[in-house]
């Protein structure tokens, strides 16, 4: 089977996966199939081999897994992959975003534009229509009130009649289109920083948001909500790891049986309490990332109040109560305030995305419905027993019993203070692979392990999981795949997508990506690799070798004779070789008795040989 017809094959899988589970209730994307695909196929559960073709039945199969994954409306683990397909197809960084939502913004505006633009107008009735529309476009452009407002069209109108009176119409007809498309521009902005203007002097702003304020209140309440969260997930992330400690404790006492036998009852079984973990953390971690892009926000949007409120005050010093003010003066101070308020519009823009990612994100939050109460789980176990993040005892720095002879570092000491790129995004391997997928965080007072030979980073949460991990290294790093088929949705969150994408071979798989070795280098190449090699005798012009085919096919019917006579002391051989007289430019003609030369113009003909001159 060739690439495209695979393609193909997996492209009508998971068009099927998708339309069964809508039969279902649940309207799910192709992204979220394929992850799923991919994750069922990896699953050593599954029975399926990564390298053997399937065939109509394994299609079934898959199929049938992948639909009853998908619609399991109680697994932690498939609303963590919903989380994560979800904010890694919809969010983007600000610029990123900024950027697409002006391009999206300027085609829907550009038939407007384009109609502006492109009339022809003549006629007292259409120049009317044309002024109108060249309002509606700047009013769409600024964002600043409805356009089928009558009180927006009149506060516009009359701000646009101020700088480019409905008498100009004919002129602006006349420009070509670049220069049209210019003005316009140039148009929204003189009137967005006017109608600013009337605003802050209480004469109009109708259909205008106070973005300031707005912005000023918006973010910090929702990085209140953020922080909230940001707790809530940590907490239950504690609960959840205390109690599947507890609960996987190898442990023979009557009391111990008796509590996972209750703890069964209720569906809280390690597997699922593993799972949970892993939704708290990943939601956490994606709260910490929108945390982050909103502090940033509110620097900017600070700093853009402060420049906007610099620019009103300038502009009111230097309009004040003067009846006229040169336009060269005014002009700059109203564009530059456009410009404030476009930045102010793309920051509310964006916070809202941010907005309405962090109320998706919450709906897949393992907290928001899961069955357990956090007084349910509490009866399993004491509030003492739960270790919070924050809580985890700092443990002193590795010393060289338990690195091993390893080279370690601590990033947190003045001398080693740098930005570490560690395996694992910083959980403990040892307990990744001890308890088959938990997430627990490391301590990295303790240090970071250099591992050889590719000196890759590895924490720890105490130091006797650093010296065992450091015992069997190899065995640990190994088993790294055989955790990851099992929970595919730690692959985002510790960033080992080159293990998904590349697959996992089912037998000796290793941790460590393979990767072939590269260089850049450069090869000259030989310009002339063969000996330079040139025939004089050789013809390329087609005419030239017309000629002497026909020569020979002349010759071929021509009668040759020798014949010797002498001039003066010369003696010359003479060849005929056609009917037709023709010119040797060049003969030798020898003379015997003083080996001399001469160069001779001969004519031939074929019974004769005349000599027309000689020159020595």
């Amino acid at each position: 089977m060739t690439n495209v017809q695979a393609e193909g094959v997996i492209t009508r899988i998971i068009k099927q996966i998708a339309q069964q589970c809508v039969l279902r209730g649940h309207d799910v994307s192709e992204t979220l199939v394929a992850f799923i695909v991919k994750a069922v196929v990896l699953d050593p559960a599954s029975g399926f081999l990564p390298d053997k073709p399937l065939d109509n039945e394994d299609i079934k199969k898959l199929i049938e897994l992948c639909v009853n994954r998908i619609t399991d409306q109680g697994s932690p683990s498939i609303d963590t992959i919903k989380m994560q397909v979800f904010f890694e197809v919809n969010h983007l960084k600000k610029d990123e975003f900024l950027t697409e939502h002006h391009r999206v913004l300027e085609k829907r505006l550009e038939p407007v534009l384009r109609e502006a633009i492109e009339s022809r107008a003549k006629l007292r009735e259409e120049l009317e229509a044309t002024y109108q529309n060249i309002i509606s476009a700047i009013l769409l452009r600024s964002g600043l009130g409805s356009p089928t407002n009558m009180e927006v069209i009149r506060e516009a109108t009359a701000a646009l009649q101020s700088i480019f009176p409905q008498t100009d119409i004919a002129s602006f007809l006349s420009a070509n289109a670049n220069q049209k498309r210019k003005q316009l521009y140039e148009f929204t902005g003189l009137v967005t920083g006017i109608r600013l203007y009337n605003k802050d002097c209480n004469k109009g702003g109708a259909g205008i948001d106070d973005l300031p304020h707005l912005l000023s209140e918006g973010v910090p309440i929702t990085l209140e909500t953020i922080n909230e969260e940001i707790k809530k997930s940590d907490e239950l992330a504690a609960i959840y790891t205390s109690l599947f400690l507890k609960l996987s404790t190898v442990d023979s006492t009557t009391d111990v049986k008796a509590l996972i036998k209750s703890a069964k009852e209720m569906d809280i079984t390690p597997e699922n309490l593993r799972a949970s973990v892993v939704n708290a953390r990943q939601y956490g971690k994606f709260l910490r990332i929108i945390e982050c892009e909103l502090n940033q926000m509110l620097e900017e949007i600070e700093k853009i109040i402060e420049s906007f409120k610099n620019c009103m005050k300038k502009l009111h010093n230097l309009i004040s109560d003067r009846p006229a003010v040169p336009s060269n003066e005014v002009y700059p101070g109203f564009l530059q305030l456009a410009n404030y308020w476009t930045s102010l519009q793309d920051e509310m823009v964006y916070l809202s995305v941010l907005t309405s990612t962090l109320n998706t994100l919450q709906t897949y939050f393992v907290g928001r419905h899961l069955k357990w109460t956090k007084e349910q789980m509490y009866n399993f176990i004491s509030d003492k027993e739960v270790i919070f993040d924050e809580d985890r005892k700092h443990h002193e720095p590795l010393s060289e019993e338990y690195c091993g002879g390893n080279q370690c570092v601590f990033p947190h000491s003045s001398s080693d203070e740098m930005n570490l790129n560690i395996e694992c995004e910083g959980f403990c391997i040892w307990s990744l692979v001890r308890y088959q997928g938990l997430l627990v965080p490391a301590d990295t007072h303790m240090g970071v392990l250099l591992l050889p030979p590719d000196n890759k980073m590895y924490t720890f949460s105490t130091p006797e999981a650093a010296k065992e991990f450091v015992m069997e290294s190899d065995k640990f790093l190994k088993a790294i795949p055989e955790v990851i088929r099992r929970l595919p949705e730690l692959i985002p969150i510790l960033k080992l997508n080159y293990l998904f994408s590349k697959g996992i071979s089912y037998t000796n798989s290793q941790f460590h990506e393979n990767t072939s070795p590269k260089v850049d280098c450069g090869v000259q190449t030989v310009l002339h690799p063969i000996e330079t090699y040139i025939n004089k005798n050789y013809h390329w012009n087609e005419w030239e070798l017309r000629k002497n085919a026909l020569k020979l096919v002349s010759n071929h019917g021509s009668e040759y004779f020798i014949e010797e006579f002498s001039i003066m002391p010369y003696k010359i051989v003479v060849f005929a070789q056609n009917n037709d007289s023709f010119v040797l430019n060049r003969l030798l003609i020898t003379n015997s008795k003083c080996n001399t030369f001469i160069c001779a113009h001969i004519v031939l003909s074929p019974l004769n040989c005349t000599i027309s001159g000689i020159i020595s």
